[in-house]
């Protein structure tokens, strides 16, 4: 339900990233026809670039000037950021440097 406070929908994903980006994790949702917010906390002390899409999701890429990248950056150490996207998707990510772990959460609202 949009505009109401975050409702977890299935089990929290721990994705410990490097420098390389990681193979495709899926985060399945319980709710009833599979909710598409996701709930991104990162804990590292270094920003994270996610990338995701269904079970063929390409790899993260750190995007450098003149050079785009599909995807998006949780910065690090950040409170909980809640983005609307496909229902169980794939993330891939990759650190900016050393490693950093994401906990994805899928859920219902903001």
């Amino acid at each position: 339900m949009i505009g109401a406070a975050f409702n977890p929908q299935g089990n929290t994903v721990a994705i410990v990233s490097a420098v390389t980006s990681t193979a495709a994790v899926q985060v399945p949702n319980a709710s009833v026809g599979g909710a598409s917010q996701y709930m991104f906390t990162n804990v590292g002390a270094v920003p994270v670039f996610v990338n995701y899409g269904t079970s063929s999701v390409a790899a993260a890429v750190i995007p450098v000037g003149g050079t785009p990248a599909n995807g998006f950056c949780i910065p690090a150490g950040t409170v909980p950021v809640v983005l609307t996207l496909i229902p169980n998707a794939y993330f891939r990510i990759i650190a900016t440097a050393t490693t950093s772990t994401l906990y994805i959460t899928p859920g219902d609202g903001i």
